[in-house]
């Protein structure tokens, strides 16, 4: 049975709310429990390690301890990848991912990096092949934002200066976009299947409509989910980022969304069937 087309619109705004964030994970990195370190243990020019307010450098991303990415020794490879996978083999409901970060040693001579990426499971977030996107944080202060076809690079985002908030909307579905509230306040965004969104103090990067593209040449296989995420040096030398306040939420509708839109089906149905002639009163 074909319901009018007059209808059918009217269903599709609930399709799209109700979204629940359910935080699946969070850290403050009171310690580095949870992640896998490499080197361990740091040295003084290399690695990562907690930083707090009695510490040089202090941890300016937040308020008690933070992490700490630095590279000095012109080696890349310096990493911090969590054990904890993201998005279960199968799952299709999009993950936001949010922490705050500075810059403890801006500078503009050559455009060194800590890169971060969420990589399958069970794949090195080094490994560049393996991850379908990937944001570089950027010793200029800047960030570069990698995706099928391209990447974006941002004019600066104060990070030298002040703790900035970074935000990452990943949509892993091969069949369903994905709509949320945008943290820029601009109201209801969609996202197209196997896309995402990058954010710094709540302001979108980059002007694609339907989110970026992963990449075309990542090794993703949906069916084992987005897996962990990590940062790791990419750079020759000279990178010192702080990071803090991790919180990752897995978005899916509330239960109450679907009550909605079957009850909103239910009426559609009795609205045709009584044009219909075939609807009581009850």
């Amino acid at each position: 049975m074909r319901l009018p087309k007059i209808v059918i619109p009217s269903l599709l705004p609930l399709l799209f709310v109700g979204l629940n964030a359910q935080t699946i994970f969070s850290d403050n990195f009171d310690t580095l429990d949870g992640f896998t370190i490499s080197p361990d243990p740091a040295t003084a020019t290399a690695g990562v390690t907690l930083v707090n307010s009695g510490t040089t450098p202090q941890n300016n991303a937040g308020t008690g301890n933070g992490m700490r990415v630095y590279d000095f020794d012109a080696v890349s490879g310096n990493e911090a990848e969590s054990s904890t996978n993201f998005s279960n083999p199968g799952q299709t409901a999009g993950i936001k991912v949010e922490f705050d970060y500075f810059n403890n040693d801006q500078h503009t001579g050559t455009f060194d990096i800590v890169r971060f990426g969420l990589a399958n499971e069970g794949s090195d977030p080094a490994a560049f092949a393996t991850i379908p996107f990937f944001v570089d944080f950027r010793s200029d202060d800047r960030i570069r934002v990698f995706f099928d076809g391209g990447n974006v690079l941002t004019a600066s985002t104060g990070a030298s200066s002040t703790a900035v908030s970074f935000a990452l909307v990943v949509n892993p579905s091969t069949t369903e976009s994905l709509s949320y509230t945008a943290l820029d306040g601009s109201g209801q965004r969609t996202i197209g299947t196997e896309t995402f969104d990058v954010y710094f103090d709540n302001t979108i990067v980059g002007t694609d409509p339907d989110g970026f593209d992963f990449l075309s040449a990542a090794n993703y296989t949906p069916a084992d989910g987005l897996g962990a995420l990590g940062w790791f040096t990419g750079s020759a030398a000279d990178i010192d980022y702080t990071f803090d306040n991790l919180v990752v939420t897995s978005l899916i509708p509330e239960p109450s969304t679907y009550g909605a839109i079957l009850g909103a089906g239910a009426l559609a149905l009795c609205i045709y069937m009584r044009r219909r002639s075939k609807c009581t009163r009850v």
